[in-house]
């Protein structure tokens, strides 16, 4: 109990140090801050969130689910390759991109051999373009937890809903997901904190956030009480994001029968919906982790 105590202390020592040195007032790099830049830091910050964490969704929660219950070729690569985009840190991987779609990279390359000349500048230093590289790299979050939710259902309860009438997508969007959203949200929620806690991609690609500003007020300006305050508002978002996680769980739970399940019975997919399976989660996996690594290779 005691040692456990101390873990939790000394994880908990930074939000200490914010709450104890809040109290010493902002100052007036703070009041300069709150003027000038603390909208932008709020407002491309929500929209990482929320650009990250559909995009992540989505990545994450539809290969977990063909992975799952789909039979076709590569699945079984698939179903551990699809976290590798998790082996790069984010700050690495946007780095490579911005080699990739440099005027001298790989893609202005292949414009010049294909077409006969380079295309017009492509710019993806931008939110828009971390907001796709951190997406692509931190879906593996809500793959894992979702693929876990997947497998681990009844059989029982998938085969009835089929007996029932209901075709595949109408399994997934009212037996199957229902039975997964808090795996799924859990997921998000680990996607959201480490859109907040990024710092090396967004300060490459030159957008200001919460962290770009924190380590900006701290080490440029050398306003420890500012960082202090805009650390504050970070871990209000923090927080906010697990209250709203629990509350939308409440106090539901969810009994897919598992402990008395028969393994799952996979799809068998044919004709066009093989090659369309195997392309949508080859997508992921080439723009989280092969074309990166083929950058830094070269």
């Amino acid at each position: 109990m005691a040692f456990a105590l101390l873990i939790v202390l000394l994880i908990a020592t930074p939000v200490f140090t914010i709450l104890f040195n809040i109290f010493d007032g902002p100052g007036e790099t703070m009041q300069h801050l709150a003027a000038n830049v603390l909208t932008d830091y709020i407002v491309n910050s929500v929209l990482l969130m929320l650009g990250v964490g559909s995009i992540s969704l989505v990545l994450g929660v539809s290969t977990a689910w063909l992975v799952s219950t789909c039979r076709f070729p590569g699945r079984g690569i698939f179903e551990w390759a699809l976290i590798l985009p998790m082996a790069v840190p984010t700050y690495i991987i946007a780095y490579t991109y911005a080699g990739i779609f440099d005027y001298a990279g790989p893609v202005q390359w292949v414009a010049a051999v294909v077409f006969g000349e380079k295309l017009p500048h492509i710019d993806i230093m931008n939110l828009n373009g971390v907001m796709w590289i951190m997406a692509f790299v931190l879906y593996p979050y809500v793959y894992v937890i979702s693929r876990a939710s997947f497998t681990s259902q009844s059989r029982t309860i998938l085969e009835s809903s089929r007996v029932l009438g209901a075709g595949s997508w109408r399994t997934f969007f009212q037996v199957a997901l229902p039975v997964t959203r808090p795996a799924i949200v859990g997921g998000v929620s680990l996607v959201l904190m480490e859109v907040l806690n990024d710092y090396g991609a967004v300060k490459y690609f030159g957008v200001s956030t919460f962290t770009t500003g924190i380590f900006r007020s701290w080490l440029s300006l050398g306003d420890f009480n500012a960082a202090v305050y805009l650390s504050a508002i970070l871990v209000i978002f923090v927080l906010a994001l697990i209250g709203i996680e629990r509350y939308q769980r409440g106090q539901a739970k969810y009994d897919d029968g598992a402990s008395s399940s028969r393994p799952i019975r996979y799809y068998q997919l044919k004709g066009w919906k093989v090659l369309a399976t195997f392309l949508f989660c080859m997508i992921p996996l080439l723009f989280g982790f092969i074309f990166p690594l083929l950058q830094l290779v070269h």
